[in-house]
């Protein structure tokens, strides 16, 4: 009996469990902020592959930004952290378990095959002081995935 008790509480929790696997498998989670500045992201996120600085440009830029005097565009493995990562998920008993016994597989398995296969576009966005001022994810088909507030 008690170990069926324990077995329904561990399973009921495991909801929890995957949602913070999901949650502390993001990456970059303290790298955007206010006091960023570029050579902090860049040290945090790798060497980008483009660069963009209005001031030496003639062309059009692809992307765009308010305000924004550059921006450096990274090819990013795994998932990055964003802010509507904070909804938790919630597991009970009604569920009959199902849905926490796939849970936590499902997402570590998921987080795997991110981290190895799955790559995004992330573009940064500097003022003209180089701090950062805003960024924005794509997957590798151009659809939008994130933008942060401008």
């Amino acid at each position: 009996m008690k170990l069926l008790f324990i077995f329904l509480i561990s399973m009921s929790l495991s909801a929890c469990v995957s949602t913070w696997l999901d949650k502390n498998t993001a990456r970059l989670k303290n790298t955007f902020t206010p006091e960023a500045t570029r050579l902090s992201i860049v040290a945090d996120v790798g060497k980008p592959y483009r660069s963009f600085d209005k001031a030496s440009s003639k062309i059009l830029p692809p992307y765009h930004y308010p305000n924004f005097a550059s921006y450096d565009v990274f090819d990013v493995y795994g998932k990055i952290a964003m802010p509507t990562d904070e909804a938790p998920k919630q597991g009970s008993l009604t569920t009959l378990l199902i849905d926490e016994m796939v849970a936590v597989p499902s997402v570590l398995v998921t987080t795997t095959t991110d981290y190895l296969f799955k790559s995004s576009d992330l573009i940064v966005f500097y003022d003209k002081n180089k701090h950062y001022l805003g960024h924005k994810i794509y997957d590798k088909s151009g659809k939008l995935l994130f933008s942060s507030k401008s």
